[in-house]
């Protein structure tokens, strides 16, 4: 993080305790990436961000739509760039409440775009090159994390199986 971040960041915190929130939170997942690295660096900086956020009265939150529940690619060949091209299953949303302070850092699912990606991320190449299937369930996900999902964003979807994503 650098120092402009750091400084826009508690702009951000002081203009939320203004308004008397007792959240502060971002749209899309925190990293844009499907790789384990990537993944760890963006936790360490959530991290990071969520304790100033503690310290202020404020819950940190991400707000994620579909792609960050798709699987992590963490193992198996290497492509031509270094980085791993198979899962070992385990979904990148999942990985994050993992290896992330629960005290500090918080979830929005939006609950819309959690059970797209039930119908999109329900299998995986495993690291033997095996397809595997793995359903998604956002109300286990909740369940087992119950107390890092303070907060859920609802709204109405139709089923349709003919758009790639299971719902319009």
């Amino acid at each position: 993080l650098t120092t402009a971040d750091l400084d826009t960041f508690k702009k951000h915190l002081e203009i939320a305790n203004i308004l008397g929130m007792a959240h502060m939170g971002t749209g899309g997942d925190p990293t844009g990436s499907a790789y384990r690295a990537d993944w760890d660096v963006a936790a360490d900086k959530w991290n990071a961000l969520g304790e100033i956020a503690r310290r202020e009265g404020l819950k940190l939150y991400t707000h994620n739509h579909d792609a960050a529940y798709g699987f992590l690619l963490d193992g198996g060949p290497l492509d031509a760039q270094g980085n791993p091209t198979r899962s070992s299953g385990i979904r990148k949303l999942e990985y994050f409440l993992k290896i992330t302070d629960p005290k500090v850092v918080w979830l929005e699912m939006d609950i819309f775009w959690a059970h797209v990606a039930q119908y999109k991320f329900h299998t995986y190449t495993a690291h033997d090159g095996s397809i595997q299937e793995k359903v998604f369930d956002p109300a286990g996900l909740v369940v087992r994390n119950n107390k890092r999902y303070p907060l859920f964003h609802a709204k109405d979807g139709v089923v349709n199986t003919t758009n790639g994503m299971g719902y319009d």
